[in-house]
């Protein structure tokens, strides 16, 4: 827990991603002091990754398409309030899942029409 303590900005959907390398790395190495990990450890560790069995998928080459203005009308159509209020700002803005729920009150300036974003995941 002290990589955790030491690394604790980051964000939860980061975590969850790294929490089963970080329970392998702690598997394999957590009795043993940092110090005493030898590079023949690290690269026998290493030369047997989990993803070796996987398939690559071919990339898109193309970016997806947004929802037309039709579309998200029948989608916003069918969503009951608060989830109709989300959806939208999220189509408006662009915003990602967790920057709207980190959104406050005192975010939102509603004279202006602005919203400010004070942690985002590219750090603009």
């Amino acid at each position: 827990m002290e990589f955790r303590r030491d690394f604790g900005g980051w964000y939860d959907t980061t975590w969850r991603g790294l929490s089963g390398v970080l329970r392998n790395l702690e598997t394999k190495f957590g009795h043993v002091d940092v110090s005493d990990i030898t590079p023949r450890q690290i690269d026998a560790y290493v030369q047997v990754p989990p993803t070796d069995n996987l398939q690559m998928k071919k990339e898109q080459s193309r970016v997806p398409s947004a929802l037309s203005d039709e579309d998200l009308e029948k989608l916003l159509q069918h969503c009951p309030e608060p989830i109709r209020t989300i959806v939208a700002v999220a189509a408006d803005t662009g915003m990602r899942r967790s920057e709207l729920r980190l959104l406050k009150w005192q975010d939102v300036d509603l004279a202006s029409g602005t919203l400010t974003i004070r942690q985002t995941k590219n750090g603009h």
